[in-house]
């Protein structure tokens, strides 16, 4: 049983070094390997907005079972408070993610064209949709 344990801590650290790269593969496209030398301010929040996911969810989910399962690969005595301690950061990750999100403000809205037979305008410039 120990050796699953260890397996799926040695998956978790591929994991979070998997995430890690792929976020500053990411980052380096977006600010080196650019062909215009604007980034718009939505660009740069997008940046910021996926620097801050990737920390969130790195230190409150993937470091977490990391320890835990390190401590239980490994048997490491009186390592419960700290693994469990740990662990806690597991359940403030929605509340943080939530925070994180309202600061943002960043959701994007696809605006789709709607075909002009897809409404009708009774003349008062208002477009309705029509119920399908």
């Amino acid at each position: 049983m120990r050796t699953a344990s260890k397996a799926v801590f040695f998956f978790f650290v591929f994991l979070v070094i998997f995430i890690t790269t792929v976020c500053l593969w990411f980052i380096f496209n977006v600010f080196v390997e650019r062909h215009s030398s604007i980034i718009s301010k939505t660009g740069k929040s997008l940046v910021i907005a996926s620097v801050v996911q990737i920390l969130i969810c790195v230190v409150m989910l993937y470091l977490p079972m990391i320890v835990a399962t390190f401590a239980w690969g490994w048997n490491i005595h009186g390592s419960t408070t700290i693994a469990n301690a740990f662990l806690l950061l597991q359940s403030f990750h929605c509340t943080v993610d939530m925070v994180d999100h309202d600061k943002r403000k960043t959701d994007a809205v696809a605006i789709i064209p709607l075909d002009k037979n897809d409404y009708y305008d009774d003349n008062d410039g208002i477009g309705y949709e029509k119920d399908f």
